[in-house]
């Protein structure tokens, strides 16, 4: 034992503690790893288990409200009670809307009235009459159920008056019964929705994910009567990875053998100061350390990167989970933001449009409530061409189509639009014009450069309550191109400033400390700042909370020389035209009773068409239409297959295609099957008269 009590046993004590403290280092750091893997996979596991378990509740509350919302009208009460078929057929339109597979409508004794259902054929009524009986006594309105194609989702309701929408003060006049199948494409969709495999599995723990870097939630699935029928088994693949904290145990634990077998004077400078950093970093994590350890040669300065990696590692874990859970509010502000602002509008259109059928009512009444329900419909149809908007920008959808454009008048077209609404408000407005008119004509976009303007002014209207807005534009140079940087200044409450980088980021509101402050979906500066981009510049905010704002964008200044008048003159007004023979092929009853208001003053002869079929009978006898406004949309033929049929034995005819979508996609398909132009729902009188005068006056329509 003399050994230890020489220097070079002094070495080896000295060695052989260390080593033995690094192999309990080595230990703690093992069980902290597998400590920590368990952890990720626990909150993995947990964090999974509330996406599936609220996916699947959001992905069955669109067939329980659709379903629910036509329990209660007396229209459909009426269609019951006197076996209408033809109007059940017509309004109850779940298959083509919800392209649910089995619908069907009984009377209150459960015996069939109407089987709306795909394939009505080879349907079975696989919900006989006393297991009806049996769910209205159970009072179950969601369950599952097991029928001759397969597993099926049903949603069970009573049919009551309008003015009964809990089913409490009447009794029922009929049910309705709608269902879905649960079959490949179902699963399909959900593991597109989930991020994960589903699949139908008859009982938990069926699936044996053991050893596999995989998580499982499962969801049972009950009868009406609570019986126990089958799971929907939702399998994702972890994407966290462990080798990083497995390598660097690998390397601890070669140092460790390596330190036992180096001399002595390496093992003060070599190994005792590293490895205090290194215990050091592993408890507190300290970044000077890793910093000083990156710089020792070999191993510990490998062992150093590694720290570093894994606490740079650490921070974007931590940031990302942060993301996470800003995109977790946002998407819930953002659902409970897009309900207040459509169901706003649309109690107040449903509202006030049964206030007039109140008897008595003086013409100022109404004309009150008339004026209520257009500032709905109108806001309405803000939201959902914004949604559209955005979704056309993010398919790349939109293209820049240029043309000369003169700015003052732009300018100039902006204000008067905008003055009745700013004055109504008690406000002022402003307008600066920079350049003289010879030269003030550009090319640009003039579509995108007023949806910005639009944008733009709005959001300050909106803002600001009392004071002045100020739009204009100054031309600014500088080493690369020439500009025009336009403004719209308010004297608004302005934005705060923890909230300016994210105030063009869609579903963001300047201001969320006030939820109901203001309405919109926080779409409008996104849309904006995208128009700006496409058109080649840049925009930006000057804020002070208290003060107001100053929204800036800019566009490059291309001169040109020829001054051809731009396309914000007013539009003419059509000329007095009432010998046109029209006709109408819609399948929507509502629309129909607008379009037939709409033309009634230009047609001497009016034909309407419920459906391709009869719109095409209709045209083969009379070739003398002028005009056919084309719904594209249709039962039986739609409106595309029904043009081209049209242009085999009239190639004379106007054809307007008008369709609820907005895409170009559409547009492009009408006019290539023959259609002489397409517009979009609604439309309004202003633009059919400006249709009018286009096709059938000899005058190009100017539009914005």
């Amino acid at each position: 034992m003399q050994i230890f009590k020489t220097i070079y046993g002094n070495i080896i004590s000295y060695l052989i503690t260390v080593g033995i403290v690094f192999f309990i280092l080595f230990f703690f750091l093992f069980q902290y790893k597998s400590k920590s893997e368990q952890q990720v996979i626990d909150t993995a596991q947990k964090q999974f288990t509330r996406e599936v378990n609220y996916l699947f509740e959001l992905s069955s509350s669109p067939m329980i409200q659709t379903t629910y919302d036509y329990s209660y009208w007396d229209d459909f009460v009426t269609a019951i009670t006197k076996h209408n078929i033809k109007w059940i057929k017509s309004n109850i339109t779940l298959t083509n809307s919800f392209n649910y597979e089995y619908i069907c409508v009984y009377d209150k004794y459960f015996n069939v009235i109407c089987d709306l259902s795909k394939d009505q054929g080879k349907k079975q009524f696989f919900i006989s009459k006393d297991t009806l009986e049996s769910i209205e006594k159970h009072g179950r309105t969601h369950f599952f159920s097991n029928s001759p194609d397969g597993l099926m989702e049903i949603t069970f309701t009573s049919i009551h008056p309008t003015d009964d929408p809990q089913h409490n003060k009447t009794l029922p006049t009929g049910y309705l019964v709608v269902g879905r199948k649960l079959d490949i494409a179902y699963l399909r969709k959900m593991s597109e929705v989930f991020g994960a495999e589903v699949q139908l599995v008859k009982k938990e723990n069926s699936i044996n994910i053991n050893g596999s870097n995989k998580i499982i939630v499962y969801v049972n699935l009950h009868s009406w009567d609570e019986k126990h029928i089958s799971n929907l088994a939702f399998t994702r693949k972890l994407n966290h990875n462990f080798e990083a904290i497995q390598n660097i145990s690998s390397l601890i634990f070669l140092a460790i053998i390596l330190l036992l077998c180096i001399s002595v004077l390496f093992t003060r400078k070599h190994i005792d100061k590293p490895l205090k950093l290194t215990t050091n970093i592993l408890e507190s994590e300290n970044k000077d350390s890793i910093n000083l350890l990156k710089h020792y040669p070999n191993e510990f300065g490998r062992i150093g990167e590694l720290f570093e990696k894994f606490a740079d590692q650490k921070e974007e874990l931590i940031l990302a989970k942060e993301k996470s859970q800003e995109s977790d509010r946002l998407k819930s502000a953002f659902l409970a933001n897009m309900s207040h602002e459509i169901r706003t509008p649309m109690n107040g259109i449903l509202g006030f449009a049964e206030l007039l059928r109140k008897p008595n009512l003086t013409g100022k009444e109404q004309q009150k409530y008339l004026e209520i329900i257009e500032s709905s419909g109108d806001r309405m149809l803000n939201i959902v061409n914004n949604i559209v908007d955005i979704s056309k920008i993010e398919s790349g959808l939109i293209e820049i189509n240029s043309k000369v454009t003169n700015i003052n008048d732009q300018i100039a077209f902006v204000v008067s639009f905008f003055t009745p609404e700013i004055e109504k408000k008690g406000l002022q407005i402003v307008s600066t014009k920079t350049l003289p008119t010879n030269e003030a004509f550009i090319k640009t976009d003039v579509e995108k450069l007023y949806g910005i303007l639009n944008n733009l002014l709005k959001n300050a209207i909106k803002h600001t309550d009392k004071g002045a807005i100020e739009l204009g534009y100054e031309l600014k140079s500088n080493d690369k191109q020439t500009n025009l940087e336009f403004f719209v200044t308010d004297s608004g409450n302005g934005t705060p400033e923890d909230r300016l980088d994210v105030i063009f980021d869609r579903f963001m509101q300047s201001d969320t400390s006030n939820k109901t402050a203001y309405q919109g979906a926080g779409l409008g500066l996104s849309i904006s700042k995208a128009y700006v981009e496409m058109l080649g510049g840049t925009i930006w905010v000057e804020s002070k909370q208290g003060i107001g704002s100053t929204f800036r964008f800019t566009i490059p200044y291309v001169v040109v020389e020829s001054r051809i008048e731009d396309n914000i003159e007013p539009k003419s007004k059509a000329k007095a035209i009432n010998k046109l023979k029209i006709l109408i092929v819609e399948d929507d009853a509502g629309m129909e009773f607008l379009l037939t208001e709409t033309v009634e003053d230009f047609c001497s002869e009016l034909l309407i068409a419920r459906d391709g079929m009869d719109a095409l009978e209709i045209s083969r006898n009379n070739l003398d239409l002028d005009l056919i406004l084309m719904d594209i949309r249709m039962p039986k033929m739609d409106g595309y297959e029904v043009t081209e049929e049209i242009r085999h034995f009239n190639k004379d005819v106007v054809i307007i295609a008008q369709t609820a979508c907005a895409f170009s996609s559409d547009k492009e398909k009408a006019l290539s099957v023959g259609c002489n132009d397409y517009v979009s729902k609604p439309i309004d009188t202003a633009l059919f008269e400006s249709l009018i005068d286009k096709y059938f006056m000899n005058k190009p329509v100017v539009t914005l």
